[in-house]
């Protein structure tokens, strides 16, 4: 008999509901991913441009920061955002919406994976996790990627 597939659905939609409430009061680059060593959101500002200017601009080959190729990261975040801000419009909600639900879907994973609503639980609250999938930053969807292939 197949499992169900609605308790992973129902933690999916409150690990998205828990971690996206409020994302859109912060600046782009405003925030601390660490605010203990201080550790600022800096990157945030360039994966946004760049994300923006793809879709803008339509040239989803090849990105670019201030009319400079920017081939430092793997272009995965410019093209969700840049395909989300093309969807929803450009916003700091549609710019931070790949992360949000790639931590959403690290938390559906672990229940899968472990079966315990507290092992998604454990991770949705964590601060670090927190902060981290309300940020356009590449962190989340490594880790989803890093998740996924541990689960499989």
């Amino acid at each position: 008999m197949a499992r169900s597939w609605w308790p992973a659905a129902g933690v999916f939609a409150a690990a998205l509901a828990l971690l996206s409430f409020g994302v859109g009061r912060a600046g782009i680059a405003s925030g601390w991913v660490d605010p203990v060593a201080r550790i600022a959101a800096q990157d945030e500002a360039l994966y946004s441009h760049t994300a923006l200017a793809m879709a803008r601009q339509g040239d989803w080959l090849t990105p670019r920061f201030l009319g400079r190729l920017a081939l430092y990261k793997p272009p995965a975040l410019y093209w969700f955002s840049g395909l989300s801000v093309k969807l929803f419009g450009p916003s700091r909600v549609a710019l931070r919406l790949p992360s949000l639900v790639a931590g959403a879907l690290i938390a559906m994973l672990i229940f899968v994976w472990t079966r315990r609503p507290a092992a998604a639980a454990l991770f949705v609250l964590n601060p670090l996790a927190h902060t981290l999938a309300r940020l356009n930053l590449t962190d989340m969807l490594l880790t989803f990627w890093i998740v996924g292939a541990v689960a499989a």
